[in-house]
């Protein structure tokens, strides 16, 4: 739920400020027809629908220099479910990356569009970066070429970053929807990004990679999901 808070709350507001965002989730997202239709609609092929609806949008309206925007409603109430078990998350952060290599392979047409490149270098290769940046830190420690005490400090101050973003949008998200939030609700926030800094974004990195090596031979299946039941009379 941290997670999402953050990815709703930060990147997306920010690109929304250019019109660049290349991704509404397909669980929230309210198309007018008559722009869909031009488009084709959504691609049956592809994982990531949702994804690639919108860089087709985008590729249209810009290529014949119409007026349009795609824009995120930060303060929309909407519902989905998230997945419960560690193995259903793994899936479905494989199938997204999946979905995210076919949208962008599928239009590189827009390839000098700034946010492409952000999706390209901070989405798409990000578990590889991080994977080489981990390698090269240990090799460096192996060879003495590297300060502990001063990659240690580097760590905590972006583990603390991360954290301080994560909460604030957790605290954002609240307040927009007028959720009552209790100190012990924003301390339970900050300790749950220990566990997601230390393991979890590594997890999901590694699964990440896996993905991408691994992706043609089930490039057009959903895979199943363990759904859980919930009583939205009481959730509400």
């Amino acid at each position: 739920m941290l997670e999402y808070e953050r990815s709703f709350l930060a990147s997306r507001i920010l690109l929304d400020k250019f019109n660049a965002n290349l991704i509404i989730s397909g669980a929230f997202g309210l198309f007018k027809e008559e722009a869909v239709v031009n488009v084709g609609g959504y691609h049956a092929g592809c994982v990531g629908e949702d994804m690639e609806l919108i860089m087709k949008l985008h590729a249209y309206y810009r290529s014949n220099r119409l007026p349009y925007q795609i824009k995120y409603a930060y303060n929309a109430v909407c519902w989905t479910q998230a997945p419960e078990r560690l193995r259903d998350l793994l899936k479905q952060r494989k199938r997204w990356h999946i979905g995210l290599m076919q949208s962008m392979l599928g239009h590189r047409s827009v390839v000098t569009k700034g946010s492409y490149l952000y999706y390209l270098f901070y989405e798409l290769l990000s578990p590889f970066v991080e994977l080489v940046g981990l390698l090269v830190t240990l090799l460096a420690y192996a060879f003495n070429l590297l300060s502990l005490r001063y990659v240690l400090t580097l760590f905590l101050v972006y583990a603390l970053f991360g954290s301080m973003l994560t909460v604030i949008s957790f605290i954002t998200r609240n307040y927009l929807s007028s959720v009552r939030v209790r100190a012990a609700d924003i301390l339970k926030a900050f300790l749950l990004c220990i566990p997601e800094n230390i393991l979890i974004r590594f997890i999901l990195a590694w699964t990440r990679i896996l993905a991408i090596f691994f992706w043609r031979g089930k490039k057009t299946r959903w895979g199943e999901i363990k759904r859980k039941k919930i009583d939205y009379n009481q959730a509400a």
